[in-house]
C-alpha cells in the first residue's frame, strides 16, 4: 500500500501554499477516473471517490478537515472561496486546502466531480 505524504500542495521555500489554485480545462480535459486516481495517490492523497450533485443545490460556506483536488466530470457549478467566485464546468480542475471556508452551488444538470482527499 502507498503511503500517503504529509504535505500535497508543493510551493517555492519563500512561498505559503495557496488555499485555491486552478488548473486550466486543457490540461486535463481528456483524464480517465484510472488516471487521476494514480496522479492523486502519486501526490499524496490517500483516499479519491465519485460524488453525484443534483440540480440546484447550494452548500452554504464550509470547510473540510482535508486538502481536495477535484475534477469537474459532468455538469457545472459555482464555487465561491472568500469573494472570489469561479464557474466550473467539466474538464475543469482544481485544488483547495484544508479548512478553506468555500461555498458550492451547483446548475441546473447538477454534477459528477471526482474528488481527491489527502486526509
Amino acid at each position: 500500500m502507498k503511503r500517503a505524504r504529509s504535505r500535497v500542495f508543493k510551493s517555492s521555500p519563500n512561498k505559503h501554499p495557496t488555499p485555491i489554485e486552478f488548473a486550466r480545462r486543457a490540461l486535463m480535459s481528456e483524464m480517465t477516473f484510472d488516471a487521476f486516481t494514480a496522479q492523486s495517490l502519486d501526490e499524496g492523497f490517500d483516499e479519491v471517490l465519485v460524488r453525484e450533485w443534483p440540480a440546484d443545490v447550494v452548500l452554504d460556506t464550509h470547510t473540510h478537515p482535508f486538502d481536495a483536488s477535484v475534477h469537474v466530470v459532468r455538469g457545472n457549478y459555482s464555487l465561491t472561496v472568500g469573494d472570489q467566485v469561479r464557474q466550473l464546468q467539466a474538464g475543469d480542475s482544481f485544488r483547495l486546502a484544508r479548512n478553506v471556508p468555500h461555498a458550492e452551488h451547483y446548475g441546473p444538470e447538477g454534477a459528477t466531480i471526482w474528488v481527491a482527499r489527502a486526509n
